[in-house]
């Protein structure tokens, strides 16, 4: 989570206040991507949709004991090298209407009905096809001709998953990678998926000429980061499919020196030589989560405040026993016992917690869930899916959290994992990470209206005037719910102080979601000028909702820098955004 603090300076004043940001939506901060994804900020309690009215707990752990909701949850050590499955293999998958295939292909991917896509990749694959060709050596002399060509297919996440062909010529000591497969689309973007007739990547052809006469080893590498795949993300449709039935498939390859093709494996002939061991687990730190009584088995390390839990109270923390606190290379996750859902409608959970991940640390956490009618699917960690993508960090301070969980009502089963870990190399030393005190899944009943999220990572920041072309090239992001689904919701902005107000429409990120995409108030946005704002919602049964709910006597503010201020009509000079270049949001009232 991350901890906006914010700092005020106005002219002959100097104002101190403190900001906890929301759940963004759709930043990622995960290793082994090509693209840095960003962290987001600790979600301060009042961020969270709350319990309703009225809610039913039907689960409740608070560790006091080892039995009932107490028991059965399961921690691991995933720190290190991970054992991993090597699914690279022959399989029939998506070769109808391509004779040229033939009967099978290489393919790396795999069949889950776990998954949100029962069939394609997972999150954090390392996965390796790797052959020596001494045909090279036997068929070719140095300088003659040698092509390397082969048809292929892919689904890979544009930006962070990525398949390698690699070569070495020293036996596999080091490697030259040749060619780099990823969906091609904007930015940011999944990107779209890859056919077997695709004009620019259906089939390749590679000058391989440097490497004739001589040893060549060869691999199909493909690598994934921490999300977005089959594992956690339903189709999102043609023509995209962005990794539907991904990761990589390939067939036909052929390698052609002076005298023909000397090579050809059409996934028909068996192995023909090719390793694809599973990887076998190695490294691990050996902190998991573990049961102990808070300022007895561990502490926070933080001086005591008026919010510390009582002495005494038992309570899973990932600490190294000897010190409190986490440790180099951790990757610790813990798991709650199955918990039975069926007939719900509705979700909230609720967790009580203490968190202590300074940015500079370089650790983060996250929470996971499951809900499948198949109770297998949320006793197995492949099964889990990030509830809103991207690492938390900040604090230190303990607080209480309900969240809106009705995304994964309606299945028999739910499961709760929080994960925790190492990100980036600290520069301080860490601290203690999350101490779960309580964890809570209610059914709550009644219908409260309209409610509102922002996304306080993906919202208007203030922007200085010479940046003004980028600020008309912003939006941000709210989500918006109410049981009478929502009919529209538009953006009313003012820089005169609400004495006039223009209006802009916003629409859903996609048909199905509740976040909506606000377009930025470009008619307001001039330099100096400091904008109101606030949201306007009409349910499906015509009722009208405002965000904050008293506006507009109360509203959100951004503003083009720098303000024009004396001292009798004094400005504001706005310094926040913990790690980032612009300031945020601010909200003001009358």
């Amino acid at each position: 989570m991350k901890n906006q603090h914010l700092v005020m300076l106005a002219v002959g004043l100097v104002l101190v206040a403190f900001a906890g940001g929301a759940f963004a939506g759709d930043p990622e901060a995960r290793h082994g991507s090509a693209v840095e994804r960003s962290w987001q900020a600790a979600p301060a309690p009042s961020d969270f949709a709350g319990s309703r009215l009225e809610t039913l707990w039907i689960f409740d752990a608070n560790f006091e004991t080892e039995t009932g909701d107490n028991a059965g949850w399961i921690s691991y050590d995933v720190s290190g090298t991970l054992g991993q499955e090597n699914y690279w293999h022959h399989d029939t998958i998506r070769i109808g209407g391509f004779a040229y295939l033939g009967d099978s292909t290489w393919w790396c991917g795999t069949y889950n009905d776990c998954w949100r896509q029962p069939r394609g990749y997972g999150n954090d694959w390392v996965q390796v096809l790797e052959r020596s060709f001494p045909e090279v050596d036997a068929n070719t002399d140095p300088g003659d001709p040698l092509t390397m060509e082969w048809d292929q297919r892919f689904a890979l996440e544009h930006d962070y998953d990525y398949g390698y062909v690699d070569i070495s010529d020293d036996g596999g000591s080091t490697w030259t990678t040749l060619y780099t497969a990823n969906n091609p689309g904007f930015a940011g973007k999944p990107g779209t998926s890859q056919d077997w007739d695709s004009p620019a990547y259906g089939h390749v052809v590679l000058d391989l000429t440097t490497y004739s006469g001589g040893s060549m080893d060869l691999r199909f590498r493909f690598e994934s980061d921490g999300a977005y795949s089959s594992q956690d993300q339903y189709n999102n449709g043609p023509p995209m499919n962005s990794c539907l039935d991904g990761a990589w498939q390939w067939d036909n390859l052929t390698l052609t020196g002076p005298g023909g093709t000397f090579f050809l494996d059409d996934a028909e002939s068996g192995n023909m030589g090719w390793v694809h061991d599973d990887t076998e687990a190695a490294g691990q730190t050996g902190v998991t989560f573990w049961r102990g009584q808070f300022g007895i088995d561990f502490v926070t390390g933080r001086d005591f405040t008026c919010d510390d839990r009582d002495v005494g109270s038992w309570m899973y923390a990932a600490v190294d026993p000897f010190t409190s606190t986490m440790v180099d290379d951790q990757s610790s996750w813990l798991v709650s016992p199955p918990i039975d859902i069926s007939g719900a409608p509705k979700l909230v959970g609720h967790w009580d917690m203490w968190v202590d991940m300074p940015e500079p640390s370089g650790d983060g956490f996250d929470l996971w869930l499951a809900s499948n009618d198949n109770y297998t699917c949320v006793t197995d960690p492949a099964g889990f899916v990030d509830e809103n993508p991207g690492w938390w960090y900040g604090g230190p301070f303990w607080g209480n959290w309900y969240d809106d969980w009705d995304a994964f009502a309606g299945n028999d089963w739910l499961a709760v994992m929080w994960t925790l870990e190492k990100k980036n190399e600290p520069s301080v030393p860490h601290m203690a990470g999350i101490f779960l005190n309580r964890q809570r899944v209610g059914v709550p009943s009644g219908d409260t209206g309209t409610t509102f999220q922002r996304d306080t990572w993906s919202s208007f920041n203030d922007w200085f005037k010479d940046n003004l072309a980028d600020a008309l090239t912003d939006s941000a992001r709210i989500r918006v719910k109410d049981d009478d689904d929502i009919a529209s919701l538009i953006l009313l902005a003012s820089n005169d102080e609400g004495m006039t107000w223009s209006s802009y429409s916003c629409h859903r990120e996609d048909p199905l979601s509740e976040w909506w995409v606000t377009p930025p108030p470009s008619i307001e946005m001039i330099p100096g000028a400091e904008i109101r704002y606030y949201y306007e919602c009409t349910d499906g049964l015509g009722n009208l909702a405002v965000y904050p709910s008293a506006a507009p006597n109360a509203w959100f503010e951004m503003t083009i820098l720098p303000v024009d201020a004396t001292t009798d009509n004094r400005g504001i000079l706005l310094v926040d955004k913990h790690g980032r270049g612009e300031p945020g949001l601010r909200v003001r009232g009358v």
